[in-house]
């Protein structure tokens, strides 16, 4: 079975510790859960993708189950070859690359028939709003394009034991902080609620 934090993430809400001082301890600090007995595995697609956005790999973090080793929104354990593999950059040269192609292409975000719908532009602006670049939500232009076949070569490579890749470009680590913590505070929210339905 592969490795997981909830019980020490349970024990640090317990402790009464701020939120934003548990993002950094699991998600910047702790060693990433589904690596664990595949460190040169990992390497491999980690080297792949700091290569191909030409960043340092210190900038890629791992998010999701894959790092936890269990889901913070669906509160199951990491499968492999089920699970995915999250990854997030940090890195503001990265984000304004993409920040700029998409101003570019769609004429200030007049173009709005290159986003799939008017829903999609909106997620994509809130996600902006937060520091967030999101590839599910960008228009379709060419480094979308390119991002699409990127990771479906390498999601197709290393199948066997991630369901699929993917990645998001955060404009800072508050920024990737701040995404963290909302699901991690959806997650507490279930937890303390589970806690009074047991009676604890």
């Amino acid at each position: 079975m592969t490795k997981h934090y909830k019980e020490e993430l349970s024990a640090q809400i317990n402790q009464g510790r701020k939120r934003t001082e548990i993002i950094r301890n699991f998600y910047m600090l702790r060693p990433t859960c589904s690596f664990e007995n595949k460190y040169d595995y990992a390497e491999k697609i980690l080297v792949e993708v700091a290569a191909f956005f030409d960043t340092p790999l210190n900038n890629i973090l791992v998010c999701g189950s894959a790092k936890l080793g269990f889901s913070l929104a669906k509160n199951t354990l990491f499968a492999p070859g089920n699970s995915d593999l999250d990854l997030a950059i940090i890195d503001s040269n990265l984000f304004t690359k993409y920040f700029d192609a998409i101003l570019r292409d769609t004429n200030n975000y007049n173009k709005s028939n290159l986003f799939i719908s008017d829903e999609v532009k909106e997620k994509y602006l809130a996600s902006l709003g937060k520091g967030i670049i999101n590839p599910l939500y960008m228009p379709n232009i060419k480094h979308k394009r390119d991002l699409k076949e990127f990771f479906s070569s390498v999601s197709i490579k290393y199948r066997d034991y991630y369901a699929s890749i993917s990645v998001c470009f955060y404009l800072s680590e508050y920024a990737f902080q701040r995404k963290q913590q909302t699901a991690l505070s959806t997650w507490i929210t279930d937890y303390k609620q589970n806690l009074i339905g047991e009676g604890i």
